[in-house]
């Protein structure tokens, strides 16, 4: 998300503006689905050539962890930075999570040229340890961090997006600015001051930052909202590890939807250990869960499931048969095919119930084996409400 707000405001301020992500690299005139957040590094320079050669003045990359690691940013060279948060995933790779901090790490202790922004989410402990090691460091903070340059304020959130008052420090020029957005969920505040920290460290004038920031729409599948006639608010969400998830319900609860129906799975040949936890989070902050597979790759889904449910079943959640969750009680059903999953959850929500389908995102597949199957959480949705309206 805040390297497509890097994108859309450098864009939206008349700025030729590359993207590298996990959704997809763009340009002036091209695109290219992406087959990894960060490219190998020969097709990543490559890309840069021809993104230069299309008239690109700016490019917002996202930079992998196994990127860092696997040194396919050598040879880049950066003229800013931001370190949002760190959060289990990806330990499977990485083996721990001091282990995943210190690759994520290497971009700023290693790849960034002395004097240009690192910005830093105080809010977060080991990133917040972080800023004393590096020279230039603009810290961001939600909690009010001794220390940060940018400090969101008096932070309101609801369905329609968020506000807040923004006030900058030393080494930013002091200010105060309302800022607007159309995200949803107050997590996004964390994105929008990274984006305007990155920017604004980089000498772009804070009130043309600010200006054009109701523009931008943010990245595909990141509560990307799917319209519903009957009034239920359907978004779609790439959260796939518990704390990514919690930060979304709480998002969506804080932005006082009445009733939370979650959809959400966990991915196979991967960390098994966030299972339970992903269970627990869902479990302890929507009404009604419907656990589901998400990319099971080569194991057994039923087993995926079964991980899950401790984690559900500690979080205090009744099991349901979802012919109970249709007569509209609360509690978790376990429904192995996704798209089942999805209808079930949508006819069992009410007007001005949140319906979130979580962890696939942007995703257009689904991995069963080793095949990938065509599936788009957001087309599932639509044809179910469809369905649903006959």
């Amino acid at each position: 998300t805040t390297a497509y707000l890097i994108e859309q405001i450098s864009a939206a301020r008349g700025v030729a503006t590359g993207l590298i992500g996990t959704v997809e690299s763009r340009w002036p005139g091209g695109r290219m689905p992406a087959t990894h957040t960060t490219p190998e590094s020969h097709e990543l320079q490559e890309l840069l050539r021809r993104m230069a050669d299309a008239g690109a003045q700016v490019v917002a990359m996202e930079v992998s962890s196994h990127a860092l690691s696997q040194e396919r940013a050598a040879g880049c060279v950066f003229s800013g930075a931001a370190f949002t948060n760190l959060t289990r995933d990806h330990l499977d790779y990485h083996g721990s999570l001091d282990a995943y901090f210190d690759a994520k790490a290497k971009l700023f202790r290693e790849l960034l040229p002395r004097g240009v922004p690192a910005v830093l989410n105080l809010d977060d402990a080991r990133v917040a340890a972080l800023a004393g090691e590096l020279p230039f460091a603009l810290g961001f903070t939600v909690r009010a961090a001794a220390g940060a340059a940018l400090f969101a304020e008096r932070v309101r959130s609801d369905l329609r997006g968020v506000r807040f008052r923004l006030r900058t420090a030393a080494p930013l020029d002091v200010a105060l600015a309302e800022v607007e957005s159309p995200l949803i969920g107050a997590h996004n505040v964390e994105n929008l001051l990274a984006a305007i920290g990155v920017l604004a460290g980089s000498g772009v004038p804070l009130r043309d930052v600010v200006r054009v920031i109701p523009e931008c729409p943010g990245a595909p599948g990141r509560l990307e909202r799917v319209p519903d006639r009957e009034g239920r608010v359907v978004l779609v969400d790439y959260a796939h590890t518990d704390d990514a998830l919690a930060r979304v319900l709480d998002a969506l609860r804080q932005a006082a939807a009445p009733r939370i129906v979650c959809v959400f799975g966990c991915g196979g040949d991967r960390d098994r250990g966030k299972r339970p936890l992903m269970g627990e989070a869902a479990g302890g902050r929507a009404d009604l869960v419907v656990a589901t597979s998400d990319n099971p790759r080569t194991e057994d889904p039923l087993a995926i499931l079964a991980a899950i449910e401790p984690g559900l079943v500690r979080s205090g959640k009744a099991k349901l048969d979802p012919r109970h969750a249709r007569m509209g009680l609360d509690g978790y059903c376990v429904v192995p095919d996704r798209r089942e999953a999805i209808a079930l959850a949508l006819r069992c929500a009410r007007p001005g119930d949140a319906v979130l389908l979580a962890g696939k995102g942007h995703e257009d597949y689904q991995i069963v084996g080793n095949e990938k199957r065509p599936f788009d959480d957001r087309l599932e949705a639509r044809r179910a409400l469809e369905e649903i309206s006959r």
